[in-house]
Parts: C-alpha cells; structure tokens; sequence
C-alpha cells in the first residue's frame, strides 16, 4: 500500500521536486501549501491532494488531512530564502510555522518528520564541516534555521516522531530561482550576455536536485534521526562551475570577474563532509556537475536515471 507524505512547501524549488519524485517512486504527495501560493512549479498530476490554508492547525485543515490517512511530513516551506531577505524579520515566522509541522504530525499520528536546514547554520568555517562542527551563523537565516533544527528535533523526540534533519550545502537544477548563480549563468549564455560576477575565488559545493531529493526521500523513510548533512562533497572553485557551465555552451563569451562586490557575510568555503548519510543511507550522489548542466541545458530532468 503506498505511503501518503504531506510535503510543506510542495511550491518550492526543492518541495515541487520531492513531490515528483514521491510520484514517481509510487508513493502519494500530500500539497501542503498557503492559500495565495504560486503553484507554477507543479504539475497537475499532482494537483488531487492539493490542501490550501494558512492555518495548518485550525480544524477543517486537520479533518481534511486525517481524511487522506498521511503516514509522514516533510517540511520544505520558508519564506526568506533569497540574500536580500536572509537578515529580516520574516525570518521569525518561519519558527513558529516549523513547531506547527511537528505538532501537526503528532495531531495526525505521523511516524515521521523531515525538516530542510542550511549551511547557513555553521556560518564561517574554513575546513570541511560535519555535524559535530561548531554553529556560528551570521545571518538571521542561519540563526533561525538553527533554532528551527534544535526545537523541532527537541520536539520530536518528546512527540515520538522519528525527526530529521536535513543541512543541505547548494542545490541547482530545473524551476530553480533565477537569481541564483547557476540559472544566472545559463540566462545570460542562453542570451549571449556578458554575465557580470564576483572574483569567485570561493570553494563551493554544488548537489544536482536529484541526488539531493533522492537522498531526503531515503533518509526520510529510515528509521534515523537527528542532523545530516547533505552536498556533493566535491567542492571546488566557484571559477571552475562557471568555466564548466561556460564551456557547454561553446560559445565566446567571456564572464567579468571582479565587477561585483562579495557581501559582507560572504562564506567563503563551503565543504560538507557527508559520510554520514552516506554510509547510513548506502547514498551517494550519481550526477557530475558537467552532466547537471548538460542536463539543464537541454531541458532533461530525471529522464533513465536510477529510482
């Protein structure tokens, strides 16, 4: 019998990409989104256990879940997720939602719940970082990820609820924000723009959506808990991602470094050690960064690639 998973968030980059990955391995998405959401990132097909509120624990919400019988959350919702938003205070409201994710899945008799954190929460260590490594956020983004992860996990444990979660080092593939990096890149080559960058001297770590999907999925339906991180653990010159992404399109277009201005809480390394939910999970990421961008550029996504 397939499980049924509410996914908060299931508009987002990486909720619409869990909701078709859900699909696609034969288990049920459950929609879990605001009433004024934007829905463009998701198909129809998995539009039928669409629920819209902006109150997650008001009763018709509650009666309308327990009628489709979920077994488990995800929690992908945030506001604030762009750098101009990471030092505001719509930050605050992300807490108290993510609290209302658990105690719905404790009101829903759901055995597990998965929340997405960030890099952002160890803030700036030059070495490779594990789970044990010191937090020291320096936006509010990352200080409120932080608190998140720590009362929810608290929380869980006290529900019953096997409680994940997930410190995910950069994401990229398809429908993700325009603004970031890599789809900035592919824009202006697409176009035949100069693409204008920092020096990009930073070590950086780049995880194609897919694998990163696969591995939350995973680790969600395991009986683990606790905090993972989650990237490539192949990081390298962010120079290095845009001559890769430069050089797929072979065109004679010639980026200026050096025309931007890093921001002052630029982290400059970012190196995940993930041994733990790779040798947890038996997970590692099957997607090259030159076949990432091959994949985006030609407008592929999960196409021949393994469940």
């Amino acid at each position: 019998m397939s499980e049924n998973i509410i996914v908060t968030g299931a508009n987002g980059f990486i909720g619409s990409h869990i909701v078709s990955y859900l699909s696609k391995v034969g288990m049920n998405p459950i929609l879990l989104v605001r009433k004024n959401s934007n829905l463009s990132r998701i198909s129809y097909k998995n539009r039928s256990r669409l629920v819209r509120t902006n109150n997650i624990l008001d009763n018709e919400t509650i009666s309308k879940l327990k009628s489709l019988k979920p077994s488990s959350l995800i929690h992908c919702a945030w506001n604030g997720v762009l750098s101009k938003d990471r030092n505001k205070r719509i930050q605050f409201n992300n807490l108290k939602f993510s609290i209302n994710t658990v105690e719905l899945a404790s009101r829903l008799n759901c055995k597990d719940w998965t929340g997405l954190g960030s890099h952002a929460e160890y803030g700036m260590i030059n070495k490779k970082i594990n789970e044990r490594s010191k937090c020291s956020p320096t936006t509010l983004y990352g200080k409120t990820k932080l608190k998140t992860g720590n009362k929810c996990l608290s929380l869980c444990k006290n529900l019953s609820i096997n409680g994940k979660w997930v410190r995910i080092f950069d994401t990229y593939g398809p429908n993700d924000n325009e603004s970031w990096l890599i789809p900035y890149l592919i824009k202006c080559f697409l176009n035949e723009k100069t693409p204008h960058l920092t020096s990009c001297e930073q070590i950086w770590d780049f995880l194609h959506i897919y694998d990163a999907v696969k591995a939350i999925i995973l680790l969600h339906n395991s009986e683990k808990i606790g905090i993972y991180n989650l990237g490539s653990n192949k990081p390298r010159p962010l120079k290095e991602y845009v001559s890769i992404i430069r050089k797929n399109f072979k065109k004679n277009i010639n980026p200026k470094f050096g025309i931007k201005s890093y921001r002052p809480d630029q982290v400059e390394y970012l190196y995940p050690d993930i041994s733990k939910i790779t040798s947890e999970l038996k997970w590692k990421p099957i997607i090259s960064f030159n076949e990432g961008i091959k994949r985006l550029i030609n407008k592929k996504q999960y196409e021949k690639l393994p469940i």
